[in-house]
């Protein structure tokens, strides 16, 4: 019997996004009538995945961490094995010995203490404290949407294999990151697929997204003449959770997509304009951090600089909403760069966030400084800071910036207050 629980149990987390599946998986025998329908499975399959997130005072590189990260990038995320086995740098081996520890665990969670079999204690380990799913904010985060759609593909790539389908995704442009729950979008976008492929057989579908002023346009089309509201009930159900929207596009006339009738489906997802921030810093293993610290935040961008001159070009090339300038650099100093930034009119809105283990609050902001953010800081510290000074694209005409090389008869630049050294 318990064998035959963690065997459920392992097929409803591989179909965690199927709704049709997960409703005929909650009927069956074994579960005992346990779950209403397939939305109140999935709710608590995502639930007892969540339930198993350690406390953040455990060390990420804890055995609770790695067997909570394989079940969220794997049934979540909908990452394959090999993809996570390079995301948390372990072997194969390693990775589906801790995806039987987490689908152990989530059985355990799922129908009681009685029925857990693993050995380990942290499969035994929840926490009654976490709000419920219908709880979070579903509008909260930020991801890219090329993940999800990779993810969507690898999720229906049995389907698309068995109607002998190709579905040809074209992206437009950058996309900014999208704005709201990415658990959400992601059966968004599988329900969206499913429409696209059911009961269409033997053929080339065409997907395009593109990016648009905040927001990401993702556009199907499949040969059909007609759309019935329960079609699409599921999508637009998910997508008022997210603030996205959802228009249908039918027409009789021929297009390379398709020979006869066809209708296009519009999902339009909101989305954060993507902020630049520059970098300026020859200490690497702090760039690295701050990396680290945004990778949770699509909508910022990290370029980093190692010199001023470097810094230069990327301020010309990138047009960056803001720049984190260290102080202790070799050739040209922080200080130096802030004043020749300050000095320009095309450049001198830019904020610039004066980051050192040096305390010269007084002397930065004089010189311009928009903020200082003394070393060492937290991720919550930098984030904060970016928001308060209220980061926003500039504008998209190419801002005339400091010479890299010293010309002939350069400007002097405007001269420190008496008293205290650029």
């Amino acid at each position: 019997m318990v064998s035959d629980l963690v065997d459920w149990t392992h097929d409803a987390l591989q179909r965690l996004f199927d709704l049709p599946f997960l409703e005929r998986h909650a009927s069956a025998p074994i579960v005992q009538g346990r779950f209403a329908d397939g939305q109140a499975l999935q709710s608590a399959l995502l639930q007892a995945i969540r339930q198993l997130m350690p406390p953040v005072n455990v060390s990420s590189r804890s055995a609770s961490w790695r067997t909570y990260n394989v079940l969220d990038l794997r049934y979540i995320q909908g990452l394959t094995q090999p993809e996570v086995a390079s995301q948390l740098s372990i072997g194969s081996r390693q990775i589906r010995r801790e995806q039987l520890k987490g689908i152990q665990a989530v059985a355990q969670i799922l129908f009681g203490p009685s029925h857990h079999t693993g050995s380990n204690a942290q499969n035994a380990q929840v926490t009654d404290s976490l709000p419920d799913l219908e709880s979070t904010d579903m509008n909260a985060g930020a991801f890219q949407i090329d993940d999800v759609l990779r993810g969507a593909m690898n999720l229906l790539d049995p389907l698309l294999q068995r109607q002998n389908l190709l579905v040809n995704v074209t992206a437009v442009g950058v996309l900014p990151a999208v704005r709201g729950s990415r658990m959400i979008a992601r059966q968004l976008i599988v329900s969206a697929f499913n429409w696209l492929i059911h009961d269409v057989t033997d053929r080339a579908l065409d997907v395009q997204v593109s990016g648009q002023e905040h927001q990401i346009l993702l556009r199907m089309t499949k040969p059909i003449a007609q759309v019935t509201q329960d079609e699409l009930a599921n999508v637009r159900q998910l997508a008022g959770m997210i603030h996205a929207s959802v228009h249908v596009i039918e027409s009789g006339t021929a297009t390379q997509q398709a020979t006869g009738p066809y209708t296009s489906l519009d999902l339009i997802l909101p989305a954060y304009e993507t902020v630049c921030v520059l970098m300026v810093d020859d200490n690497l293993d702090a760039v690295q951090l701050v990396r680290r610290f945004l990778q949770p935040y699509p909508e910022y961008q990290l370029i980093a600089a190692t010199h001023a001159e470097e810094a230069l070009k990327h301020v010309r090339t990138s047009h960056p909403a803001c720049i984190l300038l260290d102080v202790m650099m070799p050739d040209r100093d922080g200080w130096d760069m802030l004043t020749l930034l300050k000095a320009y009119p095309e450049t001198a809105s830019i904020p610039i966030i004066i980051s050192s283990v040096l305390k010269e609050n007084e002397l930065a902001f004089a010189l311009g400084a928009s903020a200082v953010l003394p070393k060492p800081f937290t991720a919550p510290q930098l984030l904060a800071l970016l928001r308060s000074i209220q980061v926003a694209p500039p504008a998209s005409a190419s801002p005339a910036v400091p010479p890299t090389t010293q010309s002939p008869n350069p400007a002097p630049p405007p001269q420190a207050p008496a008293g205290q050294s650029a």
